[in-house]
């Protein structure tokens, strides 16, 4: 006896007054496939008590969508049917603590009815498995596959568009096993600790091992599309103590395009990890390192980038009213054009000189370097910079419980900075020396607290920087918000907030960028608005609202061989706005929700102003019967410039959608 396994897509759709009736191509071999294990795992995998084991779901759905742009007098539609079925099966094998699995297949048709755009078949189809679920040793399995069939007037024959992805991930959940072999021992390992007893029983690792293969590919004759990606992870986390834990982590990522020859690989490793050295300290450190290799474009560049950072931090607890802190880090970045590191290592101490007022001092040093290896026709150079400062300051925050106002909390903070900067370089061309520089920075806030019908909170803060060595890195910046909530108003919530910042700048020297390093920037930026909203009834919400931004940049580079030595920007939006929105269930199967929108916008950058005044629209209704989804949907929005072309959209859309 002989027997064979079919599985095909159809679907009917209406073209011009004619029914269509379509056979999805290329679904042969993939989802015969699937659909063969399915039947294998019902025939032989699964128990009788179909009801009790199975888990189907699934959805069938149809909708048309009629889109519609006016520019002036031109105007353009496109009207569209799609056909989306779908649907899943999940179940175990033998016994659900050794198989999982969860199958699904789904078909997607969209037609152009008035002939304008390409039609597109979708076909899905993929397969997931869980081995052991919840042990302590599992391994997820998956594949899927999708295949895009595109049509179109000016393409008769069409192109397929694939995407293929499967994959494995394998969690060792080691300490896991482990405690379940020694059950016995759990009570004579409860210590915290300190005392240098780890316990009689070993701690093993947790450890998450993946692998995921996608690659992708297009027929257009146009834009053709053949590559892959190849993506490997470890993840392994060990806990031997509530003293301490690490984490490692790698992951290697491969790419290639198959047209253009364009490839890149990328291999990371990551390492972070706590230890609590004392009941009053504790100890991070963190360490991350990537190579990318990549082929050389037509645009340059280097083949080969490393970056790596790693840094740790010792912090203790406030014992006696006093705590300290210490930082060490360090990052790099090397390619054959370049090497630029950078070496940063800051101590600070704090002191609670009562419950509100904090005082503390802080040592900061760093280091960075910029090498640049020998071309035909410049010798390898070396610069770096240096720098130290010793810094003080102090900070207080109260709560104050005026009774004519109410709680708020009032903070301040002030710091000084005085320190060192140095350049040295084998570059000539380059202003070398030592010089001192200073800054000042301070800040202060006003927060309300509790308020029972408003919120309130203020805050400024501000920071100078003279810079007197060879880098001449200057910089004051300020910002100021505000910020302001009210219902005092029956059925009205208003809303207000304001923020300002400046900031303005000179360099002279940058480690990171040589080329460009002299340089003068200015930047302001003004932002403030006001909202209010009015429920009238419990179905009725009434809106209204101003915004006003206002931006304004500008920065000049002294060096006569850039080609932009200088760039300005200058941005201002007006907005003023109303609407409301209705929301009203008519029983408990039907709803209607509508809003509509009125809004000037004013909007100017120096090169051309423009005033544009958009109306909007917007309703839904969602209909049930029983088991069956009905949904409309009306968009509606029109674009008036003062001197321009009124841009008009409309978009109507209807969906029926039955779920099981």
């Amino acid at each position: 006896m002989s027997s064979s396994l079919y599985f095909s897509i159809i679907s009917v759709t209406k073209r011009n007054n004619n029914l269509v009736l379509k056979r999805f191509p290329g679904t042969g071999t993939g989802p015969r496939v699937l659909a063969l294990v399915l039947f294998l795992i019902m025939a032989f995998g699964l128990s009788s008590d179909v009801h009790a084991q199975y888990g189907v779901s699934g959805v069938v759905s149809f909708s048309y969508e009629d889109y519609s742009t006016k520019i002036g007098s031109q105007k353009q539609s496109s009207q569209t049917f799609s056909q989306i079925y779908a649907l899943s099966l999940s179940n175990y094998i033998w016994d659900r603590r050794f198989m999982t699995f969860s199958a699904g297949v789904g078909y997607t048709d969209r037609t152009k009815l008035n002939d304008a755009g390409a039609d597109t078949q979708t076909l899905t189809y993929g397969l997931s498995t869980t081995f052991f679920p919840g042990r302590s040793i599992s391994m997820d399995l998956f594949g899927n596959k999708a295949i895009n069939k595109i049509e179109s007037r000016s393409n008769l024959a069409g192109y397929n568009v694939t995407s293929t992805a499967y994959g494995a991930t394998m969690m060792l959940s080691l300490n896991t096993l482990n405690k379940n072999g020694n059950r016995n021992n759990n009570n004579n390992n409860n210590n915290n600790g300190f005392n240098g007893n780890w316990g009689r029983r070993a701690v093993l690792p947790d450890i998450v091992l993946s692998h995921i293969h996608t690659d992708s590919e297009s027929q257009n004759a146009s834009f053709p599309i053949r590559e892959s990606r190849d993506d490997s992870k470890v993840l392994l986390t060990y806990r031997p103590s509530t003293r301490f834990d690490m984490s490692l982590d790698g992951e290697l990522e491969q790419y290639k395009n198959e047209l253009t020859g364009y490839f890149y690989d990328s291999a990371t490793a990551g390492m972070r990890a706590n230890a609590a050295l004392s009941p009053r300290s504790a100890l991070s450190m963190y360490g991350r390192y990537t190579d990318r290799t990549m082929s050389i474009n037509s645009l340059g560049g280097d083949p080969e980038l490393i970056t790596y950072s790693y840094g740790m931090t010792l912090d203790t607890v406030e014992n006696a009213r006093l705590s300290h802190k210490y930082q060490f880090d360090q990052s790099a970045q090397k390619s054959d054009s370049m090497e630029v590191t950078a070496d940063r290592a800051r101590a600070e101490v704090f002191y609670m000189m009562t419950p509100e007022l904090q005082v503390h001092g802080a040592l900061v040093y760093g280091l960075a370097e910029n090498r640049s290896p020998a071309t035909a026709v410049t010798s390898a150079q070396t610069t770096q910079q240096k720098s130290g400062a010793l810094q003080a300051g102090a900070s207080y925050n109260k709560t104050y419980t005026p009774d004519f106002l109410g709680p708020f909390v009032f903070d301040t903070s002030y710091a000084f900075d005085y320190g060192f900067s140095e350049i040295s370089s084998t570059d000539p061309s380059i202003d070398q020396g030592r010089g001192r520089f200073y800054v000042n920075s301070g800040g202060l806030g006003f927060t309300s607290r509790g308020w029972d019908k408003d919120t309130f909170s203020l805050g400024y803060g501000v920071t100078s920087k003279r810079d007197h060595s060879p880098a001449n890195n200057d910089y004051m910046s300020q910002n100021f918000n505000l910020n302001v909530n009210t219902r005092r108003l029956p059925k009205t919530t208003i809303a207000a907030s304001a923020y300002y910042a400046v900031h303005e700048s000179t360099s002279a020297f940058s480690i990171q960028s040589i080329a460009t390093n002299e340089s003068n920037q200015q930047r302001r930026s003004v932002r403030y608005n006001i909202n209010a909203s009015h429920a009238t009834t419990q179905s009725l919400t009434l809106n209204a609202g101003a915004t006003r931004g206002l931006t304004t940049s500008n920065t000049v580079y002294t060096l006569a061989s850039l080609s932009t030595p200088q760039s300005s920007v200058y941005f201002d939006e007006t907005t003023v706005f109303a609407g409301a929105q209705f929301n009203y269930n008519f029983t408990r199967n039907v709803s209607f929700r509508a809003n509509a929108q009125e809004e000037f916008r004013k909007t100017d950058n120096l090169v051309t102003k423009s005033n544009t005044r958009t109306h909007s629209a917007n309703v839904y209704i969602d209909y049930r019967i029983r088991m069956i989804l009905l949904n409309l949907e009306y968009r509606w929005k029109q674009d008036v410039p003062e001197n321009g072309t009124t841009v008009t959209q409309q978009y109507f859309v209807a969906l029926i959608t039955r779920p099981f």
